[in-house]
């Protein structure tokens, strides 16, 4: 799959079949290769953060003037 840029990668976690796990024809089961995010596995923390800064755009709480500090505590 091929992204302009990285904030559109995020939210497309690739999506693999375990045919093999069931034998039953009528079950399908997929398995989300989350080690393939950005971040390793961080898919859902980026999903947030995307929503986040998004709502303060709209909002026009974030502007191209305004500055953005994270702090990290070793989880984030």
């Amino acid at each position: 799959m091929y992204f302009k840029n990285v904030i559109d990668a995020i939210g497309h976690t690739p999506l693999v079949e375990m045919a093999q796990i069931s034998p039953n024809k009528k079950v399908k089961i997929l398995a989300k290769l989350e080690g393939q995010n950005l971040g390793g596995s961080a898919s859902i923390k980026d999903r947030v953060a995307k929503y986040m800064l998004q709502k303060a755009e709209q909002s026009g709480e974030l502007t191209r003037e305004k500055v953005i500090v994270e702090a990290t505590s070793g989880n984030t």
